[in-house]
């Protein structure tokens, strides 16, 4: 969901093309988000921490070039996000040595517990591929995942993403 501020000019043409598209909001779907607020801290909170430990164990990877998150300290974007934020949040990509470009499907395929990315933000932890678009700057897409832990055990996710980096070999 999310909030588009118009002032008074633009807005009948806004809204009708949210009407007649149907991007709008079911009455059930923002009750739902209004429930996850409540618990929305402590679910954010138990992800970064995970997420930590998964960076950590990405790191010590050969097939890993380098991990894109703002919150570890060799990131472009860490000088920003030390100076803005107080703390990271559980998406972050990662981008494969180049001998991988290509070649990430089977080991996306063999994972068992991360789901597909193709929605953030829910409790379970999903991985994409990524996928560039003309507005990006230049990025390694072809040996690039983008991952958001969940609330899953950093040492189950570990080991699913272990086990499906066999298969790059």
């Amino acid at each position: 969901m999310g909030v588009v501020i118009c002032d008074s000019k633009t807005w009948p043409d806004a809204y009708r093309t949210f009407v007649r598209t149907g991007q709008t909001t079911s009455c059930d779907d923002i009750y739902l988000a209004y429930r996850g607020l409540h618990s929305m801290a402590v679910r954010v909170k138990a992800a970064a921490e995970t997420t930590k430990k998964v960076i950590v164990w990405l790191l010590t990877r050969d097939e890993v070039e380098r991990v894109l998150y703002p919150a570890l300290p060799d990131d472009p974007s860490y000088r920003i996000w030390k100076r803005d934020f107080k703390g990271a949040t559980s998406l972050f990509a990662v981008v494969f040595k180049e001998n991988y470009a290509g070649k990430l499907a089977p080991m996306i395929d063999a994972l068992q517990i991360f789901g597909r990315g193709y929605s953030w933000g829910g409790f379970e932890s999903l991985l994409i591929q990524g996928y560039g678009t003309r507005s990006c700057k230049p990025m390694p897409f072809e040996r690039m995942v983008r991952i958001a832990i969940g609330l899953e055990s950093a040492d189950d996710l570990i080991e699913d993403l272990r086990q499906a980096f066999e298969k790059l070999h």
